[in-house]
């Protein structure tokens, strides 16, 4: 064998061998499981912290520096509060951030998810506020109402909320709340909406918002598991769920004859 053919196999050799680490290291560092703020133990699909994204998937980060200890996830550019994550049952409970301690923030809107990953647990109930409401019913008889501080301590007490799908049409409606300035859409649980929706509310509107909602999330559930089950580590590379192996990554499970590898 002349020098030339040596150092070609020697490099090949070197690549081969270099890949294979790169791919066991992959392997390893997902095994370490994150803990992020107050919630421990969280492996795929999130990533965060000192658990890099081919540990997850992009759309799973969790932000781990809050200062009160509580993970924040963002949403199709929504911010919110992590109170839970149930692994089991695929789930997690939020609280939007602009509600948490503030049942009145700043330039409000309604918030979408991103279907692809992201649904409304089935134990949410809808409620819309109405914010700014002129209307000539006294403040106190107004139909579920709720007080906004102002800047300067001011108190404004011309807000309501509805359940959403109890929305009566737009002349009842005016005649429950007034002619509102805007509303928007949030979710509660269950057990909150059913409190709220009493008569009279058995909870504050403040206090039902703080409770959280639930989301459940899909990212190759059925994949995952079955990365599991042949001992591989669930992960992405780039967008696409892939298992990282001892040996490499494969598409779905570790070490099947005939199945596609990665990289």
């Amino acid at each position: 064998m002349n020098h030339t053919c040596f150092s070609a196999i020697l490099i090949v050799l070197s690549l081969l061998i270099s890949k294979s680490n790169a791919q066991n290291q992959q392997y390893d560092t997902c095994g370490e499981l994150l803990q992020c703020g107050n919630i421990a133990d969280l492996g795929y699909p999130f990533w965060g912290g000192n658990r890099p994204e081919f540990c997850g998937l992009p759309a799973f980060n969790l932000n781990c520096t809050a200062t009160d200890s509580q993970p924040r996830i963002t949403i199709n550019s929504h911010d919110y509060h992590v109170l839970a994550i149930n692994n089991e049952s695929w789930s997690i409970t939020v609280i939007r951030n602009e509600f948490f301690d503030d049942v009145c923030p700043e330039n409000p809107g309604n918030a979408t998810l991103d279907t692809s990953f992201f649904n409304y647990a089935a134990d949410i109930t809808n409620f819309t506020l109405f914010y700014g409401c002129r209307t000539t019913i006294p403040s106190n008889q107004v139909l579920n109402s709720f007080d906004c501080e102002g800047s300067d301590n001011t108190i404004f007490t011309n807000n309501s909320y509805l359940p959403t799908s109890l929305m009566p049409n737009l002349e009842a409606l005016e005649a429950l709340v007034g002619v509102c300035s805007y509303s928007i859409d949030v979710q509660v649980n269950k057990t909150s909406g059913d409190a709220l929706k009493s008569s009279p509310p058995t909870i504050e509107l403040k206090a039902a918002l703080e409770n959280g909602f639930g989301l459940v999330w899909s990212a190759n559930n059925t994949a995952c598991e079955r990365c599991v089950g042949s001992n591989g580590r669930c992960g992405s590379n780039s967008s696409s769920f892939v298992c990282h192996c001892i040996d490499r990554d494969y598409a779905e499970t570790c070490g099947n004859m005939g199945e596609q590898t990665l990289g």
